[in-house]
């Protein structure tokens, strides 16, 4: 929280401010953001062979077919959660300076 207590002290002394008091700083859960992808890749072949013999008027086939093949998945995935941070901040200015105090 350190970047954000300088950048609201930043203004504070733009705005006239002589210094800056953090009263409360924290971080409030707000959720999550989920994403993820995939891809994949299907080869496959397959081969048949068949045999037919003819003996009269009856046909004999005999025959095998077979498949080969592999898929290929690649993915990612990523969570982040949602933070929301907030603080309680006092600003303030001198009303008696150093100078005012040496004229006493």
């Amino acid at each position: 929280m350190a970047m954000r207590s300088s950048a609201v002290a930043r203004q504070a002394k733009a705005k006239g401010a002589d210094g800056l008091i953090i009263v409360n700083e924290g971080k409030e859960y707000r959720g999550t953001y989920s994403s993820m992808n995939s891809y994949s890749t299907l080869n496959a072949a397959t081969t048949m062979r068949a045999d037919t013999q003819f003996v009269g008027n009856n046909a004999y086939t005999n025959g095998t077919a077979t498949t080969t093949g592999g898929i290929n998945t690649y993915g990612s995935a990523m969570s982040v959660p949602l933070m929301h941070a907030n603080g309680t901040y006092q600003a303030f200015k001198y009303v008696i300076g150093p100078e005012s105090q040496k004229a006493r």
